[in-house]
């Protein structure tokens, strides 16, 4: 048929990585839906991915005060990079409007369109 192999990977957290497909963010969906649950075909860098969630484990509360502060920190690293990317993003239309920069939207829609495949 496709020539899909099926993978298991070990279990992993948000912030972890599954084997096989890397970084759990491409994998959002999968913390908010229930065990039996089929999502995909995902685009996975350059593969493609059907994923079955067979287990889930709840976390553990105990732990929350000695982890405090690391989550702590990864919200202040994500909400710093959103804010550097609004910035950034606010300079280039300023200095487009400008005409001080100028977009080429051909070549941004082949990146684009590159980085989609």
């Amino acid at each position: 048929m496709l020539g899909w192999r099926v993978k298991t990977s070990n279990s992993f957290n948000r912030t972890g990585a599954a084997e096989g497909i890397g970084d759990a963010r491409y994998l959002g969906d999968a913390f908010d839906k229930p065990v039996g649950t089929v999502i995909g075909p995902l685009n996975v860098g350059t593969q493609k991915a059907l994923v079955k969630i067979v287990d889930k484990a709840s976390a553990d509360i105990s732990k929350i005060d000695q982890e405090r502060q690391t989550i702590v920190d990864q919200l202040k690293k994500k909400k710093s990079s959103e804010r550097a990317d609004m910035l950034r993003d606010s300079v280039v239309s300023y200095l487009a409007q400008k005409g001080k920069v100028k977009i080429h939207q051909d070549v941004m829609e082949r990146l684009k369109a590159r980085y989609r495949s």
